[in-house]
């Protein structure tokens, strides 16, 4: 007998795990391993003749091999990615874990994880997709009227709205940057564009597109979807950090900033 939170196991499981990624072809005299293995359809070895990584990464990724033009931007995009710098909160956690002498497997796992919060990190791309996606179907005067007063004397620090921030009352000159070069591009980066017209209007605001905010916009005008943009970004920023924490790894302690004892506030009762 069972109650009304309790279900019975009489599901039918699959006899092998189904995908749509990859086939391999069993050996002919050894069925437990590989003769032959086929990507979306496509032979792997044929692919590594033929194709560069970013064909393969669409590939996996997507389904399908990108057209030229989308390539050429996705190739921009994740080059543009592949380094954010020392003050990235990823690099410096791969930093640590590099001087802390962990484990190199283990670098690059705790640096993406420390990459995957909702500032800058893998999150903020979700978010700035799911946001950016909305906004932009609505007129450009409704979605400004939506946004807080915007403050007088004190500078504008943090996020506007998912995509668009603002850093020390300045808008990110990096990501302004990277924002007009994509709008050169052959390609129709439509939503991209729209968010080049909302940074213009906050111009005098200290307000601009976000880093994550410009990757999601790039995704959404190359149609790639929320979950595979958030993977894009952590692929792409990857490479800095192997790097970061492979720099770091075997050097002394005293390499990283230690504050001493005058820079903390220790609060409570003293003894």
């Amino acid at each position: 007998m069972t109650t009304k939170n309790e279900r019975k196991r009489d599901d039918v499981f699959a006899e092998s795990t189904p995908t749509a990624i990859c086939l391999e072809v069993a050996n002919p005299t050894n069925e437990y391993i590989a003769q032959k293995r086929y990507l979306r359809g496509y032979d792997v070895e044929s692919l590594a003749l033929n194709c560069d990584f970013i064909d393969s990464l669409y590939l996996n990724l997507v389904g399908e091999l990108p057209e030229e033009k989308v390539k050429d931007v996705l190739n921009q995009l994740m080059v543009a990615y592949s380094n954010l710098g020392a003050r990235y909160v990823g690099s410096r956690a791969a930093m640590n874990a590099g001087i802390g002498r962990t484990n190199i497997s283990h670098i690059l796992p705790i640096a993406l994880c420390a990459s995957s919060g909702s500032v800058d990190g893998s999150q903020a791309v979700i978010d700035a997709y799911i946001n950016i996606s909305k906004l932009s179907k609505a007129d450009i005067t409704d979605v400004l009227n939506q946004f807080k007063p915007f403050p007088e004397n004190d500078l504008p620090v943090g996020e506007l709205t998912a995509g668009f921030n603002s850093l020390a009352g300045n808008r990110d000159p990096i990501a302004n940057s990277l924002l007009k070069q994509f709008l050169k591009c052959s390609l129709d980066l439509s939503t991209t564009n729209w968010c080049s017209n909302i940074q213009d209007k906050l111009e005098n605001t200290g307000f601009g597109i976000s880093l994550g905010g410009l990757f999601a916009s790039i995704c959404i005008d190359l149609k790639i979807d929320k979950k595979t943009s958030l993977v894009l970004f952590q692929i792409a920023i990857a490479p800095s950090l192997a790097a970061f924490g492979l720099e770091k790894y075997g050097k002394p302690l005293t390499e990283m900033p230690f504050l001493s004892e005058d820079k903390y506030k220790i609060e409570g009762k003293e003894d």
